[in-house]
């Protein structure tokens, strides 16, 4: 599959994509370099994560929606890997970064399709 890249990068201001054999631009507005094999491989972990929510197998096909969703969640993962998150160790409240807002805005996008299979015994 292929996957539209432009679509993880729009949640992530300041990354750009540089492949191999391509000029870094020279446009300075950029602070992050990713590569298009980097954002699949990102989009690849996003979607086994996701379907493992769903509770969805291989065989169930993804509507434009949930892969919205999936995207958010790649651009999520990215993020967490480039940007270091400060934290003060002032307190003991645990710190939420962009990337994990984007999971778990992601997440919630996904409740809805979520298949729920319960058991009585």
């Amino acid at each position: 599959m292929t996957i539209d890249t432009d679509k993880i990068l729009i949640h992530l201001d300041g990354f750009v994509i540089v492949d191999d054999g391509d000029t870094t631009p020279d446009d300075i507005s950029y602070n992050k370099i990713v590569t298009s094999d980097e954002l699949e491989e990102f989009y690849k972990i996003a979607e086994a994560n996701a379907r493992s929510y769903l509770g969805f197998d291989d065989t169930i096909e993804l509507s434009e929606a949930i892969i919205t969703f999936v995207y958010m969640w790649a651009a999520g993962l990215t993020y967490k890997k480039y940007v270091i998150r400060e934290n003060d160790l002032i307190d003991e409240d645990t710190t939420i970064g962009y990337g994990d807002n984007l999971i778990i805005n992601a997440k919630v996008g996904l409740k809805p399709y979520k298949a729920y299979s319960f058991t009585v015994w």
